[in-house]
């Protein structure tokens, strides 16, 4: 179903790029070729984040295409963000093998901390400083028949609706995958990968289709999402105000009060699951999936756990799930559905329809229901994008209703309405962070206060015209409503509590157009422009609004060099400002001295200009293989007068007010 896709032509493409993968093109399709232009189409509201996140899936963790029946592949990348001292680099190869067999690796020298130090009774955790470490990413060998798989090393599995089990990150998950996503962002330069399971899996596949998997992993955990009595010997009763950081710098002796680091392989946890089906004949498919994990704190602390923000169980060390899923086919209709318990009995389930009336209209209502205590850290199904106790699928029960047609050979249309409510009927109103009611606040909150219940709204709309053959034109527009019982602009659409009451539950609208044309040969220009409409807690009877503009650029002048040029604009939080308040204050303005009668909108946001460059050349071909070059420079300017770039941070002096990056990558197939 083409549907699943934002846009039907990066569908297209995507099944073009499974088809270089196998050897039967020479190249990346044109349009989905550069992985930062995908960054900079999610940024832009061009293309949704699961999209973007499977398209980088297939672009970048295999490596260059394979073209003909070439045997391997490797990738030399490194990126700099100039002024931060720091740089990584990674090298990833694939290597295919008789009886197809695949092997291969990713390994690492980038920035990230070291191993961290158990702390003694009343006394911190200490972490080695952030600097340049040796990292391996992964490394696997797996061999994938017509009846029987199996992978060996680092992968990543998943099943139906994803609700049970799933670490892919795809929509429709089949099985296992070999590695992990690697990627170098030139706008944040930084390098980062997504979390794989180090073990074995293996799969057999006909009328019965069995997965059986088996994991052991020393996982990595941020440091707001875990605990301990961190109170000093002397004092074991001590207030919140006495109690020792949690983690100390081990060299320096600081704590991380401007930081907020990563503990490097600091829990250890050993998985456990399989997967059974039998596919019937008349196109229905059932399956059971189960799976059961242990995990144990590496660092010690005394009565350490996980917090109720993190997406782990708090309470218990073994935890795990098991769901019924299914597919089914009928003419017109098809769909799949999931129904999960935990080993605590809390359920969840989701189905999902899809009906083709028409040649080229598709229609898909699905429904999905999580309870309070539904705590499945890997439970990946559809839900609302706010966390709640650390755990995207949680008590939340919804609805959502997408629409895809293709009018004509010039129109097509794509829509989406999705409600969903959240209860929060388990939570303590009065407790206190520790009590056994209290909850941790969804991903924003920051303040103490009664969570309250709320039904939001999203809805979405988009079309693409095809002027012709060159030139084409996308449509967005967005709607999404925090909290439907509330109404005016005196609110918050982030989550904001302070002492006067909660005023979240606001609204934000943003639309965005997209023009793109290829008529000047081996050229293409594209020009898009966005607008956000924003309620934010500063305003009481108006919007906040943000803009940005992208003029992007493509040359091909094979056999010389494919260039790449994006020049950006984007200015945030442009609505002046009546109410004053003391916390936004323009960096020219004493913040001692009065406050002015009004405050500018630059105050609040950010104003930054951009330029993205990238030049790709091949530099040598031969008879098994190529030597491609690839060359990447991104500059950010923020020119305003805001606090940040002008005083000292309680961090240090103010950033600079330009960034710059650099990647470089050479890649070889043979």
């Amino acid at each position: 179903m083409l549907s699943r896709c934002a846009w039907l032509q990066i569908c297209v493409g995507h099944l073009l790029v499974l088809c270089c993968r196998h050897g039967f093109c020479d190249a990346m399709p044109e349009d989905i070729e550069n992985i930062d232009e995908l960054e900079f189409n999610f940024m832009d509201g061009e293309i949704d984040e699961e999209t973007r996140d499977y398209l980088i899936e297939q672009l970048d963790v295999y490596g260059p295409p394979q073209a003909g029946k070439r045997i391997g592949a490797l990738a030399l990348s490194s990126l700099w963000k100039i002024g931060s001292g720091e740089a990584s680099t990674w090298l990833t190869g694939r290597f295919n093998a008789p009886k197809r067999i695949t092997v291969g690796f990713t390994i690492a020298a980038r920035p990230k901390y070291g191993l961290a130090q158990s702390a003694g009774f009343g006394q911190p955790i200490l972490l080695p400083g952030r600097k340049i470490r040796f990292d391996p990413v992964e490394a696997y060998v797996t061999q994938v028949d017509d009846r029987l798989s199996w992978i060996v090393g680092s992968y990543r599995i998943g099943f139906g609706q994803r609700l049970t089990f799933d670490t892919t990150g795809y929509r429709w998950p089949d099985g296992f995958v070999p590695g992990t996503r690697v990627s170098g962002s030139i706008i944040s330069g930084s390098m980062s990968y997504t979390k794989t399971q180090l073990g074995a899996a293996v799969r057999y596949k006909r009328q019965w289709d069995a997965t059986a998997f088996v994991s052991y992993n020393l996982d990595n955990i941020h440091v707001n999402h875990f605990d301990y009595d961190r109170c000093p010997a002397s004092k074991p009763q001590c207030k919140a105000s006495q109690k020792m950081p949690k983690v100390q710098n081990k060299e320096t002796g600081d704590g991380f009060s401007c930081e907020s680091p990563t503990l490097p392989w600091a829990v250890h946890e050993a998985l456990g699951g399989a997967s059974i089906g039998y596919h019937f004949q008349n196109h229905v498919f059932l399956g059971i999936t189960g799976y059961g994990a242990w995990r144990q704190f590496r660092v010690r602390g005394e009565h350490i756990q996980h917090t109720r923000s993190s997406k782990y169980p708090w309470d218990r060390g073994f935890f795990g799930a098991v769901g019924l899923n299914g597919a089914f086919s009928k003419g017109i209709v098809d769909g799949g559905f999931e129904i999960t318990s935990t080993d605590r009995g809390a359920l969840a389930g989701l189905i999902l329809v899809n009906i083709k009336p028409l040649s080229k209209l598709e229609i898909t209502p699905s429904f999905r229901y999580y309870s309070p205590n539904y705590d499945n850290p890997y439970s990946r199904g559809t839900a609302d994008p706010d966390e709640f106790q650390g755990i995207r699928g949680r008590d939340e029960i919804g609805g959502r209703l997408e629409l895809d047609w293709k009018a004509s050979q010039f129109i097509a249309i794509g829509s989406r309405l999705d409600v969903w409510h959240h209860r929060h009927d388990k939570c303590d109103e009065t407790a206190q962070p520790g009590d056994p009611g209290w909850c941790a606040r969804p991903l924003g909150f920051f303040n103490a206060g009664p969570i309250k219940q709320s039904t939001d709204l999203e809805l979405i709309f988009k079309t693409l015209i095809s002027f012709s053959q060159h030139e084409t034109a996308r449509l967005r527009l967005v709607y999404h409503d925090e909290n439907l019982a509330k109404s005016g602009r005196n609110l918050s659409y982030s989550p904001h509590i302070n002492s006067q009451g909660d005023w979240s539950g606001g609204a934000k609208v943003y639309w965005s157009v997209r023009f793109a044309t290829k008529r000047i040969p081996r050229t293409k220009l594209a020009l898009s422009f966005r607008q956000i409409f924003e309620d934010i807690y500063a305003l009481k009877d108006k919007f906040d609004h943000s803009w940005s503009t992208n003029l992007n650029v493509r040359i091909d002048a094979s056999p010389g060099p494919k260039l790449w040029i994006r020049l950006g604009y984007r200015d945030d939080s442009t609505t002046t400002l009546p109410i004053r308040h003391t916390n936004q204050i323009c960096g020219s303005w004493d913040t001692d001295g009065p406050l002015p009668e009004w405050l500018p909108g630059q105050c609040r946001g950010e104003t930054s200009v951009s330029v993205y460059l990238k030049g790709s050349q091949r530099l040598l071909t031969w008879s098994s293989g190529d030597l491609d070059l690839q060359l990447t420079g991104n500059w950010i300017r923020s020119p305003d007068d805001r606090l940040l770039f002008t005083k000292t941070t309680n961090c240090g002096p103010p950033p600079s007010r330009n960034s710059f990056s650099l990647r470089a990558a050479i890649s070889t197939s043979f």
